[in-house]
């Protein structure tokens, strides 16, 4: 198991606020694409794939997308 600690959140989150809720949230979802380019990655990298199939692959369908919590649906 894989332990963490993250610290200045609280921090982070005056920042962003201070800065006004479009460009706060613009940095937000900017920096956690950036932070999950080596996930994207390694996921690709470990994806599906079939050399001898001319279609779409897994692995080229993969993506890191955001959302606003206004446009969530639930099932």
């Amino acid at each position: 198991m894989i332990t963490m600690k993250i610290e200045g959140l609280k921090d982070l989150e005056r920042d962003l606020i201070a800065l006004g809720e479009k460009v706060g949230t613009k940095v937000l979802r900017e920096a956690g694409r950036a932070a999950l380019q080596p996930v994207l990655l390694d996921m690709q990298t470990h994806a599906g794939y079939d050399g001898s199939s001319s279609g779409e692959h897994m692995r080229d369908s993969i993506k890191v997308r955001s959302t606003s919590k206004s446009k969530i649906l639930i099932r």
